[in-house]
């Protein structure tokens, strides 16, 4: 019994033995341990073709297949800057790794951290809080942008001393209150035509320009001028010493820029089209070159307002 045991077991790792011996890549027939064999056919250039291992083409095997955008073979890596990386993708934003042309890459889906599309600047939104952790020198990242600052508390707000706000080709745009429909704006216009009761000033009411809010909010009528459908919200509030905020344009906001402390230095600033430009809370702001129409409290170069009107 154990001799008819023992050849049965020889006979059948004889027999399996023979057939893993038979595979021979290159043959043109797929057996044993082969994933593919297309005889001359195989190839470890080619793209998409049958390895000359008779393995299947896969990411890191050098040839370009497709679904992949590069392969190095053993130089990919997710670690060096502009190399294909592991998954066959070439180097790009978001891979968490410095490239050519970035100027951070964070690797994380948060747009409001200062690294937005691999470019070192901050995303607005509403209620953007800049404190120290932000760094000294901050730069907005340039669009324009439209905002409902319905908390009033601003969209921009710097809470951090000596910051130096760049917005370089950046548009804040604030949106008139959601609480007007194109009906109350009407009547709201006839109210006040009634009120003031001269015929050229209705005429003068019914040309200016009129704001349309987004989203599923109601949208006031394009007839209807600002100053009737009303302003809301602020720009941008420095609450911190010693801030220097340059080439911003803000302008549809209740208030564009709120100055809470001192030492601020405004240059170089579109700051018009609100309800009031400019307010400054505090004595010891300082402005050059800014562009207003309505303010409080500032003054340039021992003048009432700003200098470049």
């Amino acid at each position: 019994m154990k001799k008819l045991l023992c050849f049965l077991v020889l006979t059948t790792f004889l027999f399996n033995s023979s057939s893993i011996n038979a595979a021979v890549c290159g043959d043109g027939i797929r057996q044993g341990y082969e994933e593919c064999d297309d005889a001359l056919a195989n190839s470890d250039s080619l793209p998409n073709a049958c390895r000359s291992n008779c393995t299947l083409p896969k990411c890191g095997d050098y040839a370009v297949d497709s679904g992949e955008e590069c392969d190095n073979y053993n130089l990919n890596s997710d670690e060096i800057p502009n190399a294909c990386r592991r998954d066959c993708r070439l180097a790009h934003c978001g891979d968490g790794v410095l490239d050519n042309g970035e100027e951070c890459d964070d690797k994380n889906a948060d747009a409001f951290d200062g690294c937005h599309q691999c470019a070192r600047c901050y995303l607005p939104k509403d209620d953007l809080i800049l404190t120290d952790s932000a760094g000294a020198n901050i730069k907005i990242c340039p669009g324009r942008y439209k905002f409902k600052d319905e908390g009033q508390e601003g969209i921009i707000i710097i809470n951090s001393p000596g910051m130096r706000i760049d917005l370089t080709g950046v548009i804040l745009y604030g949106l008139p209150p959601t609480t007007q429909s194109a009906t109350q704006a009407k009547t709201m216009v006839q109210k006040a035509i009634a009120k003031i009761g001269a015929l050229g000033t209705k005429n003068k009411i019914l040309s200016g320009q009129g704001e349309t809010t987004q989203g599923s909010q109601s949208q006031s009528s394009p007839s209807v001028p600002r100053s009737i459908v009303g302003y809301q919200g602020t720009g941008i509030v420095i609450k911190s010493e010693n801030v220097v905020l340059h080439n911003s344009k803000i302008e549809g906001f209740k208030t564009g820029a709120k100055l809470q402390s001192t030492g601020a230095i405004l240059f170089n600033n579109d700051i018009s089209g609100n309800q009031t430009d400019i307010i400054s809370e505090q004595a010891a702001n300082f402005g050059v070159k800014n562009k207003c129409s309505v303010c409080q409290n500032w003054q340039e170069n021992g003048q009432q307002g700003c200098t470049n009107q």
